[in-house]
């Protein structure tokens, strides 16, 4: 996830930082999951507060929802099974 500071609607996915996160300021973008390369990296400080990483836990479960939610409502290409399998399954 990022930080970003800029001003943004309330979403769901989104964690307002507050006082108790400084240096930290902004919010935690929960809905932009993906790998963060070394050169994105600006500077590392430390941890946010605990309330704030139970947030941003809730928020990443809403993200994580609301993808596969997509998925599942995909039009399905003809001729494609219904049934969704899981291949860890075999």
């Amino acid at each position: 996830m990022r930080l970003t500071t800029p001003s943004r609607p309330r979403l769901e996915t989104w964690v307002v930082l507050g006082e108790k996160d400084k240096p930290f300021v902004g919010s935690v973008v929960c809905d932009d999951i993906g790998p963060i390369y070394k050169d994105q990296i600006l500077k590392e400080e430390c941890a946010l507060h605990s309330s704030n990483m139970a947030k941003v836990e809730a928020a990443i479960l809403v993200a994580l929802d609301n993808v596969f939610q997509a998925r599942v409502t995909l039009p399905r290409p003809a001729g494609m099974s219904e049934r969704i399998t899981d291949a860890s399954n075999g």
